[in-house]
């Protein structure tokens, strides 16, 4: 849901983001449920493939910058 968000921030603005933006996102109850829908139906596995993809492209994106 707030996928392309997510990875065009660093960890600190991550942490922001789901401290301040997500909530304010998420007041709408419609938009609330879809969220915890989203959420609970992900397998762990299909969690470790994105864990993998955003540690791939920062790492990237960290080689690029030097």
């Amino acid at each position: 849901m707030c996928k392309k968000d997510l990875l065009q921030l660093d960890f600190e603005s991550i942490l922001k983001y789901f401290r301040v933006t997500l909530p304010k996102k998420c007041r709408n109850e419609e938009v609330a449920k879809l969220l915890m829908k989203l959420a609970t139906g992900l397998k762990v596995k299909k969690l470790k493939k994105y864990e993998q993809d955003f540690a791939a492209k920062k790492g990237m994106q960290y080689f690029s910058e030097k």
